[in-house]
């Protein structure tokens, strides 16, 4: 049974939610009517919440701090989030992806479309249920089980430490949601790493992991001046979401990000250096007319160049050098 926690200063909305709920089967419903009462029921529970479903505007303190509270608890760095809120600026819809939420209702909604999305959360908890089942496990005999049971590369791996970094559901979700004319101005872009199967093979589950965070940071550090959300895909590639539509604003990004990670002088298990580098797409405009459907079809497509039409591991050794020496000779002339 899936134990959900509603949180709504409208007790009105609090009533049609539950009887909704109930209705579809999902029983085990408590409410709170402010963010401070919902942290309170949070922090006694005797036993976890599995979902939760939070309105944004709410007196003192709102949904998305209280997003940012519950994501940083380690019960609920995976659980389903879905906000159920009137504010639909592409803004607000920003910011609650960003802190942690994974789906976004807006009000006045149908109580077949929040029972339809808490369906989808309830199936992404009994997946969660099952990872965590085989993690704990795979702590009792991890040094059997690493061997055995090393996640497939083709899985998007959940690395919940990486601020700016969500799932990769949560990240179509957030596409679907903006209106047609939050895309002006907003791109998709698919970056992956180059050789991750070599990568994958020389290091163990946590170490690959530790790889992915650490692209990823780098990622996000490049492109911080483009309000850049972005998921992992799987398979050595990233997604993301920037709030820019000139390709040539992208020129320089592949090249820091590539010069950051250098930096980290990564290693494998057997402490042997790894070349680690990241091959970026040409960014994909959205444009003004595009559903959130489309939009989200455009971000598979460049997935799909990324991973079929990626440059070899030398082209982007080359472009690496050259662009450092570009770079530091600009550094010098300055001075």
């Amino acid at each position: 049974m899936m134990k959900i926690l509603a949180v709504d200063d409208d007790e009105l909305i609090l009533e049609l939610l539950v009887e909704s709920l109930r209705a579809s089967g999902f029983s085990s419903v408590q409410t709170a009517t402010s963010a401070n009462a919902a942290a309170r029921l949070i922090s006694t529970a005797t036993e976890p919440f599995d979902c939760f479903l939070l309105d944004v505007v709410m007196p003192e303190v709102d949904g998305i701090a209280l997003t940012r509270w519950i994501r940083k608890s380690p019960l609920y760095g995976a659980a389903p989030i879905v906000m159920i809120t009137s504010m639909a600026e592409k803004a607000f819809i920003d910011r609650a992806f960003r802190a942690g939420a994974t789906d976004y209702v807006t009000k006045p909604f149908d109580a077949v479309e929040v029972t339809t999305r808490v369906q989808l959360a309830a199936r992404q908890v009994q997946a969660n249920r099952a990872v965590h089942d085989a993690g704990m496990q795979v702590q009792a005999l991890r040094a059997k089980i690493d061997a055995q049971h090393h996640t497939p590369l083709s899985e998007p791996v959940a690395l919940n430490d990486v601020e700016g970094l969500i799932d990769f559901l949560a990240l179509q979700n957030y596409l679907l949601q903006l209106s047609r004319g939050s895309f002006l101005a907003t791109s998709v872009v698919a970056l992956r790493i180059v050789d991750v199967g070599n990568i994958y093979a020389r290091c163990s589950p946590a170490l690959f992991r530790d790889v992915l965070a650490d692209v990823a940071e780098s990622a996000l550090g490049a492109m911080s001046g483009s309000q850049c959300i972005m998921a992992y895909t799987g398979n050595g590639t990233f997604a993301g979401v920037v709030a820019c539509s000139d390709r040539n604003d992208f020129e320089d990004v592949e090249l820091m990000i590539n010069l950051t990670i250098e930096r980290l002088e990564l290693v494998d298990d057997q402490q042997r250096p790894l070349e680690v580098r990241v091959a970026m797409g040409t960014p994909r405009a959205i444009g003004v007319m595009q559903s959130g459907r489309a939009a989200v079809a455009k971000m598979h497509r460049a997935i799909e160049d990324i991973s079929w039409n990626m440059p070899q591991l030398a082209t982007l050794k080359t472009k690496t050098k050259r662009g450092a020496g570009m770079l530091l000779r600009a550094l010098t002339q300055a001075i």
